[in-house]
């Protein structure tokens, strides 16, 4: 169980920081992210047809030549831009991958090993997949070979894994069960989840979700669970999350999550920005509420330009 009370707000760059130029899933975007020390990024996982975990949203990727590839049916060669070959636009809506490559997920881990891992890394791996439980047994092999794999707090794990297949997380649970894991919940609450989860941390819904049923926090917190909101983008709607009591937020736009907590968020139901006569996800005293702190406990420093994003 989790105490509620006094609690942070994780702040959770989607993909990488892309609010200026970077691309989604890029080392320049989790550079960015860790300039401005935001409090966690997250990426998916795909596995390519040599075992190697990348940094993919969509089964295919456009590379800078034109070149549409499947992640699953190529290598990681097969996903490099050819020597010598000169690359072109990518098309309308393709995940870009500048430099020719696609992000490969232990540089990640690199990445933020020498940072000092300054902030969380949540990781979502992609199904159905054609490779099953190889991705989620190649992931669990590779934080296990980074010391990742058995934290000692769970809550303060540097990796959090999420998914939207339950069997997925059970995998994870059962070969790593320190790891902490979320629950991603798109549309539909599935029939069963009221009982809870095996070996589930957290649930992450979506914002259509909370926007339908606003006791869903309640009551996963009743359960334990911590929950993880996506993607949540305007500042009307961050403020609604922030108020139901979540616990996490995924976002393309961390600087407009910062500046609704900074500025005191408004609620059409209340009389004071910032604070509610009561909680509307339990219906007691409102809490306040403090930005990430961070794997270790202690709170986020105050990003350096945030005030100029």
């Amino acid at each position: 169980m989790f105490d509620q009370k006094d609690r942070a707000i994780t702040v959770v760059a989607h993909r990488g920081l892309t609010e200026g130029s970077e691309a989604e899933h890029t080392l320049e975007a989790y550079l960015t992210a860790l300039a401005r020390r935001v409090d966690a990024v997250e990426c998916d996982l795909r596995l390519t047809r040599d075992g190697l975990l990348v940094c993919v949203h969509d089964r295919h990727v456009h590379l800078p030549d034109g070149r549409r590839r499947r992640v699953s049916t190529s290598t990681i060669r097969d996903l490099s831009q050819g020597v010598g070959e000169e690359p072109g636009p990518s098309p309308p809506g393709a995940e870009p991958q500048p430099g020719g490559e696609v992000l490969q997920f232990e540089r990640l881990l690199e990445l933020l090993a020498d940072h000092g891992w300054p902030m969380q890394l949540h990781v979502e791996t992609k199904h159905p997949t054609r490779y099953g439980g190889r991705l989620e047994r190649a992931l669990v092999d590779l934080l296990t070979r980074h010391g990742l794999h058995q934290p000692a707090d769970r809550m303060a794990s540097k990796v959090w894994l999420m998914s939207f297949s339950a069997l997925a997380l059970r995998r994870i649970h059962a070969w790593a069960p320190r790891l902490p894991t979320v629950l991603l919940l798109d549309r539909r609450v599935p029939i069963g989840w009221q009982s809870g989860q095996r070996g589930v941390t957290g649930v992450g819904p979506s914002l259509t979700v909370l926007r339908r049923d606003p006791a869903f926090v309640r009551r996963a917190h009743r359960r334990g669970q911590r929950v993880h909101v996506w993607t949540v983008n305007e500042p009307p709607d961050i403020a609604h999350v922030l108020d139901l009591g979540v616990d996490a937020v995924i976002t393309d736009r961390p600087s407009q999550v910062f500046r609704v907590v900074e500025e005191g968020w408004r609620n059409p139901r209340r009389g004071q920005p910032g604070r509610a006569d009561t909680d509307p996800g339990t219906g007691g005293p409102a809490r306040t509420y403090d930005l990430g702190r961070g794997v270790a406990g202690e709170r986020t420093p105050p990003l350096d330009s945030r005030a100029s994003w």
